[in-house]
């Protein structure tokens, strides 16, 4: 239905990111690739977010193939940085950047640096509240973890990921009743 209303309104740079969140959400990330690219060629002044969206998208195409997945994850890595060159404070494109980190071998520094610093840049980042959880779970900082985890669920309740996610951090820590 988006694409057919596209043929109706060419250069709508809202109907591309529409038609590329379809398409991530649906894991056709070529697609959503394309139609992010499109939105920021038809918005070049304010088009961060989809710079981000585009290094998101590579990233989870090198998730999904072994064979390029190094090729993936560097395309990912300059994608986020050309959105943080257009706006240096974009938390969404530091989380991205975190995430493709933490993929790599020994990038949990990195990926933990990044992660803090979309905090830094917007407290109320749900991507960055989580993950900064996922990695003190990971280094056995249980309650540490659950902090984050109950500051994400500040931001959004219903967030079952976090909520998730504390459960697993409250098991490990003297709070059991409360997991």
């Amino acid at each position: 239905m988006l694409e057919a209303a596209l043929k109706d309104l060419k250069g709508n740079p809202i109907l591309h990111e529409l038609i590329a969140r379809v398409y991530f959400i649906t894991e056709n990330f070529e697609k959503s690739i394309i139609h992010n690219k499109k939105a920021a060629e038809l918005q070049p002044d304010r088009c961060f977010h989809n710079w981000s969206d585009v290094g998101l998208g590579f990233y989870r195409l090198g998730l999904q193939q072994v064979d390029n997945k190094s090729k993936h994850f560097e395309t990912a890595f300059k994608f986020c940085r050309q959105s943080l060159e257009q706006n240096p404070s974009h938390a969404n494109a530091m989380v991205n950047m975190g995430l493709v980190y933490r993929s790599q071998p020994n990038g949990t520094g990195d990926s933990h640096k990044m992660f803090k610093a979309a905090h830094e840049a917007d407290p109320g980042n749900l991507g960055a509240l989580v993950n900064l959880g996922c990695i003190d779970y990971e280094f056995s900082n249980y309650e540490d973890a659950a902090i984050w985890f109950l500051d994400a669920l500040e931001v959004k309740p219903d967030d079952e990921e976090a909520l998730c996610n504390l459960a697993l951090a409250l098991k490990k820590t003297l709070y059991l009743d409360y997991a």
